[in-house]
């Protein structure tokens, strides 16, 4: 992979936002473009695995809802210290997927999660054992023409190249349900139904009572296909049961949707 000095002044006209959950460091964007920028401390095993995968996908066709990474790994000259970061496309106007449930109608979210899900089998079933890994409902946007694409692709696990990270929830649940942690297809499953579960209840699994999940099924009748998936998943212990794809068990009539109130 090609790799550029850019100088300090390069990112005084940027926007900038801290990258708060993994404090991995800084994301710098215009209209245009997004520079992701790893503060100086990540270890630098880290940094060549995510360079080995930013130029592995970056050669890989048939990714179209993947965000562009722009082949090249830039150094960042700051105050005497050097930072290390690389390159993808903006996406305009758009949302994460966690934020589009508070404005789409169910119906419609159903439909996209459909979508989604059958996108990730689709990667799952590609050349190159693509596990994404970090599949947060955060690291998916949403463009104004309801089109997906899947960002921060720096973590994903492909070929031999392990994830540096998971998601906040599925980080969470592990905690709660105490065995140990395998990435791995089944593992994006259940990090899509937990974010899926976190919609319709706002809350996180372990804290949702089958009563309430019991309620929730009378309007939204597809929970009810998978109510013993719930169950093994709230028991501590237990090890984690093979997950349906989202588009697999969820469904809504148009008209049904009218009548719930999340």
């Amino acid at each position: 992979m090609r790799e550029v000095v850019i100088g300090e002044d390069y990112f005084k006209g940027l926007k900038r936002i801290e990258c708060k959950v993994n404090s991995e460091g800084f994301i710098y964007y215009d209209e245009a473009l997004v520079h992701k920028l790893f503060y100086k401390k990540t270890p630098k095993e880290i940094l060549k695995r995510k360079e080995q995968k930013i130029e592995i996908i970056s050669q890989m066709s048939d990714i179209d809802k993947f965000v562009k990474f722009y082949d090249r790994l830039f150094t960042v000259k700051r105050k005497r210290m050097m930072f290390q970061g690389y390159t993808m496309d903006y996406v305009p106007n758009s949302k994460t997927l966690f934020d589009m449930g508070k404005f789409l109608d169910m119906y419609r979210y159903f439909d996209l999660l459909k979508a989604i899900s059958l996108y990730v089998k689709r990667v799952h079933n590609m050349d190159g054992n693509i596990v994404f890994a970090d599949l947060s409902f955060f690291n998916i946007l949403i463009d104004e023409f309801l089109d997906f694409h899947f960002i921060d692709l720096d973590n994903i696990m492909v070929g031999d190249l392990d994830c540096e990270f998971i998601s906040s929830l599925s980080d969470d649940f592990y905690n709660f349900k105490k065995v140990s942690l395998d990435v791995d297809d089944n593992f994006d499953r259940l990090t899509m139904f937990i974010y899926f579960i976190n919609y319709l209840f706002d809350d996180d699994i372990f804290n949702i009572s089958m009563y309430d999940f019991d309620k929730m099924s009378e309007n939204v009748q597809c929970l009810k296909s998978v109510r013993s998936l719930f169950l093994e998943l709230k028991r501590e212990y237990r090890s984690v049961p093979q997950v349906p794809y989202l588009h697999e068990f969820i469904d809504l009539k148009e008209e049904d949707s009218h009548s719930l109130v999340l």
